[in-house]
């Protein structure tokens, strides 16, 4: 089973989300844990809604959403992409082909804006939960809101496990449109400025960081 973690604080930006999920052709049984900070039903069964009101950034909300994943396979998503029609089911495929033991993922692509190390890197991990646990089993709560996903990155790279992207699982256009920053762009550019200064500290032995 693939558990899907899907954060939001906003309600028109989590439906938009699970109506692509529910037109991602999924191969095998799934579930969507939804931390969430508004009042919402969920849909259908496959998706979990976990009030959490009181949560410290999307970090904390992802790592909520961990503790309450069954999948065998794990993959952690916001709600403001969107895979290729099949992409769940290549990132399956493609996990496999790896024997479970990578981290992968979909390819960025230039519509989604993120800052990271050019190597040793996948957005929104998809991840076998043998592979999550050996590297922890959560996001680093260090982070509030950025540089979580670059950090599980570097912390599989440095264990010898395989990092690496799934370009199957791209679509054309991966990034909604649907921003979540309306009355929050200051603390957003706080927290990206904290986060980013902690994820450099910490891999700067690595070699250059680099601005994409």
């Amino acid at each position: 089973m693939i558990s899907i973690i899907l954060p939001s604080i906003r309600s028109d930006n989590l439906k938009w989300a699970l109506g692509n999920l529910r037109m991602n052709q999924i191969h095998t049984d799934y579930e969507v844990i939804c931390p969430i900070d508004f009042q919402m039903e969920a849909p259908c069964s496959k998706v979990k809604i976990l009030l959490e009101p009181e949560r410290k950034g999307v970090i904390d909300a992802i790592n909520v959403g961990l503790k309450q994943a069954q999948g065998d396979y794990i993959y952690i998503t916001n709600d403001q992409s969107n895979l290729s029609p099949d992409g769940l089911n290549q990132l399956v495929k493609f996990s496999k082909s790896k024997g479970d033991v990578a981290l992968t993922g979909p390819k960025d692509v230039e519509n989604f804006q993120f800052k990271y190390y050019d190597r040793w890197f996948v957005a929104y991990p998809f991840i076998h939960r043998t592979v999550l646990n050996s590297i922890g089993g959560h996001f680093d709560p260090i982070y509030r809101a950025f540089y979580a996903d670059p950090d599980l990155s570097l912390r599989a790279h440095v264990r010898n496990i395989p990092v690496e992207d799934c370009t199957l699982a791209v679509n054309k256009r991966y990034h909604s449109g649907l921003m979540n920053y309306d009355g929050h762009q200051d603390s957003c550019n706080k927290y990206f400025a904290q986060d980013k200064s902690t994820f450099i500290n910490r891999w700067k032995h690595l070699g250059e960081y680099k601005d994409c």
